[in-house]
């Protein structure tokens, strides 16, 4: 025979999506102000937003600068996907030293498909 004893820790278990790269650049301008004297110092700032999605272009308030996205900044190494996996993070009981609400992924596993069973009723799976 055989006994099986339940540990008091639990796992949540969470099914990633596919990964994505967002990006939001940033675009300083700084001309001279209108009537101002060269090399007086007097200058106009402003900051444009551009988003890869959204806002790929963008123009100053005054319509004089106007920024736009070329092309795109695919990273050379993309985000690791977890498809047809599970990440299962320890998330009761509170006390218990894997628990950690500050860091949540610390004891995290990751854990492929095949090898679970969230019935409970197929042996060896988790």
């Amino acid at each position: 025979a055989h006994c099986l004893n339940m540990d008091q820790l639990w796992y949540s278990a969470f099914e990633a999506g596919s990964p994505t790269v967002e990006y939001d650049i940033e675009v300083h301008i700084q001309r001279p102000r209108e009537g101002s004297e060269p090399g007086s110092g007097e200058v106009l700032e402003e900051t444009l937003v551009l988003n890869h999605k959204a806002q790929p272009i963008q123009r100053s308030s005054d319509g004089s600068v106007r920024v736009s996205l070329i092309g795109d900044f695919a990273p050379s190494v993309f985000p690791p996907s977890f498809s047809g996996q599970k990440i299962f993070v320890p998330r009761s009981p509170e006390s218990h030293e894997r628990v950690t609400p500050d860091d949540w992924l610390k004891y995290a596993l990751v854990i492929d498909n095949s090898k679970i069973d969230l019935s409970g009723r197929i042996c060896d799976k988790v």
